[in-house]
């Protein structure tokens, strides 16, 4: 009877203190908890979250409390697109470089499934490849050689102008345009006002066509058109085969050019010119830097430069540092013109009419000139001193 009490009596405790173990447990859990029943860090063991425990979409912002889930709660390749309620996480369910690489499976995060704002700086990784290469480029775009043909090039560069549409003054463009050889045939590349447009060299950017540059009486522009923006960096060629070849037309804007080089070849062409500048004074003149052109096509008329008006009577524009291989050198009328530190090799170097006179400085003229100039500290082919009036100087007087 004893012994069978006993038994009784060790029952009925066991039996208290198993109850009071659950009662424990389950305030502690209760305890444990963040606050709403949400599932907090301290809940959790390292690694306790792999993608068996996690019914599909049954993570929401509801069930994870702010800043719970950390790098260390997580297992690799855990977290996939389908364990996750489109966005159900917000940028507070996030600790602070919780997110690894390595704890993503491939795919597993689309925009879907983040809330608006949730991913900032400070919570990714600073591990985590974001490709690119770097930050966006907000006002830059660059072009490519697509291929397979260089017709394609270009279809791409005329791609990337005609998608600007808000540039201006304020909203700054440059388009740069990566190695390759963009043939645009008879097509005209025209720049726009405030999109500058560089290449990645002039031995390795090329834009080359073939535009008839004169009709119903009149130029009609070149292989490039210039605008109040800038050109440099690469090589711009008309391949001639025209009646009228030009490779650069600057008509009445701010164009600068810097770092160019031109050329036009070709045999049939009945006028063949580098660059052609038109109706810039009152404007800033045109400007040319560090320029070199060779115009190789044109059975009658070459020259290099033209200077000239079409519509307002005069013109204007600045060289520096200019370089210039052609029969006709550089033409000028109605307008001021400064050449310097310049290069000018042709059978009649200079000629010019009209007003405004043309100012050569520490020049060089191998060939003829004729026209109003004037030469400050200028010289001939061979190295020999010319006067104010850009002739040669001839012996001293006995």
């Amino acid at each position: 009877m004893k012994r069978s009490l006993d038994n009784t009596t060790r029952f009925t405790v066991l039996s208290a203190l198993f109850a009071l173990f659950l009662a424990i447990a389950w305030a502690g859990n209760t305890a444990l908890a963040d606050d709403d029943d949400l599932v907090g860090t301290r809940n959790l063991r390292d690694g306790a979250v792999t993608e068996p425990k996690i019914a599909d979409g049954a993570v929401t912002t509801s069930k994870v409390g702010n800043a719970a889930v950390t790098n260390g709660k997580i297992a690799d390749g855990a977290v996939t697109s389908g364990k996750l309620a489109a966005g159900a996480v917000g940028a507070d369910q996030i600790g602070d470089d919780a997110v690894g690489t390595e704890k993503l499976a491939d795919g597993a995060v689309t925009t879907g499934k983040l809330a608006d704002g949730a991913v900032t700086l400070n919570k990714l990784d600073p591990n985590i490849d974001l490709g690119g290469g770097g930050s966006e480029l907000l006002r830059t775009i660059v072009v490519s050689p697509v291929g397979p043909t260089a017709a394609d090039n270009c279809d791409e560069l005329l791609a990337a102008l005609d998608g600007i549409t808000d540039n201006g003054p304020e909203n700054p463009y440059l388009i740069k345009i990566e190695p390759g050889t963009y043939d645009c045939g008879a097509t005209q590349v025209f720049m726009k006002p405030f999109v500058d447009m560089e290449g990645s060299g002039t031995q390795v950017t090329k834009i080359v066509g073939n535009p008839n540059s004169f009709a119903n009486g009149a130029i009609m522009g070149g292989v490039v058109n210039g605008a109040d923006s800038e050109l440099r960096r690469l090589t711009v060629e008309h391949i001639g085969d025209t009646p009228f070849a030009i490779a650069i037309d600057i008509p009445g804007t701010e164009t600068r050019i810097s770092d160019v080089d031109v050329m036009v070849g070709g045999t049939s062409e009945e006028f063949a010119a580098g660059i052609v500048i038109a109706d810039t004074f009152g404007f800033t003149p045109a400007i040319l830097r560090d320029v070199r052109i060779r115009v190789f096509g044109g059975v009658v008329i070459k020259p290099g430069i033209v200077i000239t008006s079409r519509f307002t009577f005069d013109s204007a524009a600045t060289l520096e540092n200019v370089y210039v291989e052609a029969l006709g050198g550089i033409l000028t009328s109605d307008g001021p013109v400064t050449i310097r530190n310049s290069v000018i090799l042709a059978g009649r170097a200079i000629s010019t009419s009209g007003f405004g006179q043309t100012v050569l400085i520490s020049t060089q003229v191998g060939g003829q000139v004729i026209g109003d100039l004037r030469c400050v500290g200028a010289y001939d082919q061979l190295f020999e001193p010319l006067n104010g009036a850009c002739q040669p100087l001839g012996p001293p007087a006995p």
